[in-house]
This record gives C-alpha cells, sequence and structure tokens, in this order.
C-alpha cells in the first residue's frame, strides 16, 4: 500500500523446486545483499532490519526496512508475493524534505514573499525522491527476484 510498503507478486515458470527451497534461496539472496536478519518459516521468509548505513545506494534493500516473501506451488511454477516496507524511507525523505520546505518558507517570510511557494517546494521534492525511489523499488524488485529464482532445481 502506497506509501508504507511496496506489495506485489511474481511468476517463476518451469520452477521444479519446492517452496521450501525457493524460501531457503531467498534467504540466501537477501543475506548477500545485507545483514537483514532472514529467517525462513516454511514457505515464507521474513526480515526485519536492513543496515541504514553501510551500504551503497545502489543495493536493491535500500528502500526497504522490513519485509516479507511468501512463496506457493502454482502447477509447474512458484509464486512468490513479497510485502516490503518502506517506512524508514518515508519518514527520512519527508523528514528531509519538509525541513528544507522550512527553511525555504523561513526565508521567504524575512524577505516578505510569498511563503506557499515553499509548499511546491516540498511537495516537487517529496515527489521527487520518495516517488522516483519507490517506482524504481517496484520496478528492480520483480526483476532481482525473477532473475536470482529462475535457475531453481
Amino acid at each position: 500500500m502506497f506509501p508504507v510498503s511496496l506489495s506485489g507478486s511474481v511468476r517463476i515458470a518451469n520452477a521444479h523446486a519446492r517452496a521450501q527451497s525457493a524460501a531457503a534461496r531467498i534467504v540466501d539472496m537477501l543475506d548477500e545483499k545485507a545483514d537483514t536478519g532472514a529467517r525462513a518459516q516454511g514457505s515464507e521468509v521474513v526480515f526485519e532490519r536492513v543496515p541504514l548505513f553501510g551500504m551503497s545506494r545502489t543495493n536493491i534493500l535500500g528502500p526497504f526496512n522490513a519485509g516479507s516473501f511468501q512463496v506457493e506451488t502454482e502447477d509447474t511454477a512458484l509464486r512468490v508475493r513479497y510485502r516490503l516496507s518502506t517506512m524508514r524511507l518515508l519518514l527520512f525523505v519527508t523528514g528531509a524534505v519538509g525541513a528544507i520546505a522550512g527553511f525555504d518558507a523561513w526565508i521567504r517570510l524575512a524577505h516578505h514573499e510569498d511563503w506557499r511557494e515553499a509548499v511546491w517546494v516540498f511537495a516537487a521534492g517529496w515527489l521527487w525522491l520518495f516517488g522516483m525511489n519507490y517506482v524504481i523499488a517496484a520496478i528492480r524488485i520483480p526483476l532481482w527476484l525473477k532473475r536470482e529464482l529462475r535457475n531453481l532445481a
């Protein structure tokens, strides 16, 4: 549910693996990217933390602070449903852009200018920083899952 989380699903065709082995692979994938504390509970993978610092900004898990993956069997395929929390990104971007817009409004008021333009600064900055990170993550996560899980035996 935008903007608090990113949800979706990916179908891995011709996957002849069990849901538990796919879940174990997802735990390995998460551990390769960061120390997330990922754990498999049957065919579900849950991770509760992603480090805020120490990761490159291109890390696939950068926008997320927690999440879960549910692996289900569909005929000869696997369906991976995911729900990833973007709360940390939401709070960080809102706070940072809000501080900049507040400073802009304060400067405008000091110069007897219209402070309402600062609202547009906030809206444009928030949409660009949060919105684009969200859109990029929404594109990258399914591609990452398909690429990493396509060779399950």
